[in-house]
């Protein structure tokens, strides 16, 4: 008897048998995979609410926009970069420029495949407010298969105002199927 042919054939049997379902696609009807972070249309892109021109279906580092004048926002910036240390998980902060407001921030995804993305900016005149929401999506270069373990994403999102900064700006995390306050800053 070939133990070898004997082994090699168990080993891949096993192999197929412990993988099964980790590695395919999914999305069948009625799946529900417990993915609350993502966008229940099924589009992986979330939508920016100020932009005229969205974030696009482009798997790049940087997204851009602008808006219209009347909501005081004139242009807003995201940018990846890079993975960020546990200590930073969840976090956020903010800084004041001449015409613009910078956050940067830490959020968590619950898989190796989730990346940092700009799911909005609003701006409430009545309140002086400016909200920026990070979310965690899929890119649409998402590999078969995905680390099983929480990822941290560092991110940079910018947002420029034609005319006064806003007075007050909160940094809001939806991840993990959890939306969180990550920072809150006013202008002294």
């Amino acid at each position: 008897m070939d133990r070898r042919a004997l082994l090699s054939g168990l080993a891949g049997t096993t192999l197929l048998d412990a993988t099964g379902g980790c590695l395919g696609g999914g999305g069948g009807p009625g799946d529900d995979d417990g993915d609350a972070d993502e966008p229940a249309d099924g589009d992986d892109e979330p939508t920016d609410t100020t932009s005229t021109d969205g974030p696009g279906g482009d798997d790049t580092d940087a997204e851009t926009g602008t808006s219209a004048p009347a909501s005081g926002i004139s242009n807003r910036r995201f940018e990846r970069t890079g993975d960020c240390p546990v200590e930073r998980a969840g976090t956020a902060e903010v800084t004041f420029g001449a015409d613009a407001v910078t956050a940067t921030g830490c959020i968590t995804g619950n898989n190796g495949c989730k990346r940092a993305a700009l799911a909005g900016t609003t701006y409430d005149d009545a309140s002086d407010t400016l909200t920026i929401v990070v979310t965690t999506t899929t890119g649409e270069e998402t590999p078969a298969a995905c680390t099983q373990q929480l990822v941290r994403r560092a991110y940079e999102a910018t947002v420029s105002f034609a005319g006064d900064l806003p007075d007050r700006v909160s940094v809001v995390h939806e991840s993990m199927g959890e939306r969180t306050e990550a920072a809150t800053a006013s202008r002294a």
